[in-house]
């Protein structure tokens, strides 16, 4: 059954050597005709408090028109307290509203200023629930828009503990994206641990350069979780499938073979 399936996965993240558990936690499943649900997230808790594992809850609101978080802020409010508050023995490190510069509700995209009085708000009511908590940054898509810049200015940086963006195209970019939040505050004066909290594609080099992902990205994370990279087999995909790009004869010989205990190869054309 589903504690089955839960357990299993719980298994295989302990196999890992993973420290964290990402786990969203939508205002679409917590909340639903004017009340709270509680049996979905009560049933994940029960499964994680006997593990190892740190847990990021994330506070996602519905991407309805109807319930957001500036067409009721009071109700989103309310949301958001009773998830600190009934979970605040097992999550105190909460990121907020993932893929803010990239979000839209009922049509309209989230501005820099909404998310600055939403973030203020939900800053408030997570130390109240517990001074120790931890505010990440809901996860920026695209570093380079001006959505940061613009939030920064509002002074918004006031309101969150840790940085954090998302990787969802070339593996390549997470080195300059991260280097581009470096600078934006080294600009506004300010200095947050920085996190990837989100990574959606395959390790896909580019043909003529890995730019430091497979000598310096992949080594230091292997690193974290007591892998060298000798001991370490990898899978790969060769080939085009639904327009994604994947690896090559050329970058598998250039990235990984000589690198790694084991490379397997996969055909996905």
């Amino acid at each position: 059954g589903e504690f089955d399936m839960r357990d299993k996965s719980v298994e295989k993240l302990l196999e890992s050597g993973a420290g964290w558990v990402r786990l969203p936690m939508s205002w679409d499943v917590f909340y639903y005709d004017g009340r709270f649900i509680h049996k979905t997230y009560d049933a994940a808790m029960e499964t994680m408090r006997f593990t190892p594992f740190s847990m990021l809850g994330v506070i996602s609101p519905s991407y309805d028109k109807k319930l957001n978080a500036w067409s009721d802020p009071a109700a989103f409010a309310g949301y958001v307290k009773e998830l600190s508050f009934r979970y605040r023995h097992y999550i105190s490190t909460w990121e907020v509203m993932p893929g803010i510069d990239y979000a839209y509700f009922g049509g309209k995209q989230l501005t820099p200023q909404q998310f600055y009085t939403t973030l203020k708000g939900v800053h408030r009511i997570l130390k109240s629930a517990n001074p120790d908590n931890k505010v990440v940054l809901g996860a920026l898509n695209r570093v380079r828009s001006s959505f940061l810049d613009t939030l920064c200015k509002y002074e918004g940086h006031k309101y969150f503990d840790v940085m954090s963006f998302t990787s969802y195209g070339d593996a390549e970019a997470i080195t300059g994206q991260a280097n581009g939040l470096k600078r934006t505050m080294n600009r506004y004066g300010f200095e947050k641990p920085v996190w990837m909290t989100s990574v959606y594609y395959g390790a896909m080099p580019v043909a003529d350069t890995g730019d430091g992902f497979w000598e310096e990205v992949v080594p230091a994370a292997l690193g974290l979780i007591g892998r060298p990279v000798r001991k370490t087999e990898v899978a790969v995909v060769t080939g085009r499938r639904r327009g994604v790009a994947a690896l090559n004869e050329y970058q598998i010989s250039r990235y990984l073979e000589g690198q790694f205990k084991k490379v397997s190869v996969i055909s996905n054309t």
